[in-house]
């Protein structure tokens, strides 16, 4: 009789080991936000959830604590409990003496053992990912019951364990982070958009928006060597003839030199001016004032500015005050959807297909769209463009003919514009296997 009642009190206190387990799972797997809008719409169950994460490494010291307790005690009354029992059959069947004790709490470990994994931690574990908020809604509870009564040991145990982290070089926190970083998101709108959850379009908008927040003005401006700029002493007439020849809409007026840029003149403000006057009239006087940001500026910042103040256009300064580029509200709207062509724009061809694993890219384009682009991955660094990398690569300005060799890839410098790299041959060549790093350079100097 008393083996039964043994055996009855280890099922309980697999039970219980099992609630331990459930709470664990459930509470680092729940999603906060769902539970945090369930709370709100008046679930007491959820709110119970809440109170519990807002001190989620404490509750889960404690369910650390009981789940070692109560396997502990299941293992002391089980298996001797299960081997008296087993004692008779395996007599019964012609053991006897030490064979019979042996065998009876060999088998009483194996069987105690399996009891405990099946339910008090593997189903329960199961459960709880199978649905954390509703497991957590169950258990919270008890988990906080249970953690006011065990409070004093759980919290020494707590201090212990947060010196040892301290002392590792880390501080210890109290909660998880509730917040989803910018990299599982893009990851998740993915997934969504393979599964059919999500259109293509929508997933890849919203990729482009998490993308935005890691960019900065550098990354989308036009650098100062590509801009069509005018002295403030042009006419209205000459403003009327740039737009013209560039297709620019709008154009940056400067004093002495272009690091004294004074403004932005917009061609309609030409255009307003009667013919007789545009000889006379100045684009400096004609020019709006200009915003001015550091190059550092992070894109979805510049975008709120740009909103604030009603501008479409705003001047990059570097660290020593130099012009470094311009900026338009177009720039970042086309970071955001793709290529935004008007009937202003002149056709500006970044990338030309040749034909399966050729392109002809501009020197102009960054790393991350060459790869978006072609699939080519050039590695980031302390540049910002295409031509950079081959600068970085080469370690002298290229030259026509100039080969830069990729992973899987090689990169020839096609045409220059002055010193500039205006045009690149991208072709595949042969997939390296994975893990292979080499990147080496070849510069072949045309004769």
């Amino acid at each position: 009789m008393t083996e039964w009642l043994l055996l009855l009190a280890a099922v309980v206190l697999t039970a219980l080991t099992g609630f331990f387990v459930a709470a664990e799972f459930s509470l680092t797997t729940v999603d906060r936000g769902r539970a945090e809008e369930a709370a709100r719409a008046g679930d007491a169950g959820a709110g119970s959830v809440v109170t519990a994460l807002k001190s989620l490494s404490t509750q889960l010291s404690a369910a650390q604590l009981g789940i070692t307790l109560t396997t502990l005690v299941v293992g002391y009354l089980a298996e001797p409990a299960l081997g008296q029992l087993l004692r008779g059959p395996l007599e019964a069947v012609g053991l006897s003496g030490g064979a019979v004790t042996a065998v009876s709490y060999g088998l009483a470990l194996a069987l105690a053992t399996t009891l405990q994994m099946l339910l008090g931690e593997l189903g329960p574990k199961n459960l709880a990912i199978a649905d954390p908020l509703g497991t957590a809604k169950v258990v919270a509870p008890g988990m906080r019951a249970f953690t006011a009564v065990a409070g004093f040991v759980v919290n020494a145990l707590q201090r212990l364990a947060n010196a040892i982290v301290r002392r590792l070089g880390f501080e210890p926190r109290e909660e998880l982070d509730s917040a989803r970083g910018a990299d599982e998101l893009a990851a998740v709108a993915r997934r969504s958009a393979e599964e059919g959850d999500l259109s293509p379009v929508a997933a890849r908008l919203l990729e482009r928006s998490l993308d935005l927040r890691q960019k900065y003005a550098t990354d989308v401006m036009t650098p100062r060597t590509r801009l069509w700029t005018l002295r403030a002493s042009a006419t209205a007439a000459d403003v009327l003839a740039a737009a013209t020849e560039s297709g620019n809409s709008r154009f940056p007026v400067y004093g002495s030199d272009l690091d004294e840029v004074t403004g932005v003149v917009h061609v309609k403000r030409a255009v307003a001016v009667p013919e007789a006057e545009r000889e006379r009239r100045t684009a400096g006087e004609l020019a709006d004032p200009v915003l001015a940001v550091p190059s550092s500026l992070r894109l979805e910042r510049l975008l709120d500015l740009l909103r604030e103040q009603g501008l479409q256009i705003a001047l990059v300064v570097d660290e020593w005050g130099a012009t470094h580029g311009v900026v338009t509200l177009e720039d970042i709207v086309e970071e955001l959807v793709g290529e935004i062509t008007d009937e202003t724009d002149r056709p500006l061809r970044t990338l030309r297909r040749v034909d399966d694993g050729r392109w002809l890219l501009s020197g102009l384009l960054r790393p991350d769209e060459v790869l978006e682009r072609t699939g080519i991955p050039v590695p980031e660094g302390r540049y910002e463009t295409l031509a950079g990398y081959l600068a970085e690569e080469l370690q002298r300005l290229p030259e026509v003919g100039d080969t830069v060799e990729l992973d899987g890839a090689r990169l020839t410098v096609e045409t220059l514009d002055g010193r500039r790299v205006s045009r690149v041959r991208a072709e595949r060549t042969v997939f390296l296997p994975p893990g292979a790093t080499a990147s080496r350079v070849r510069a072949e100097v045309a004769a």
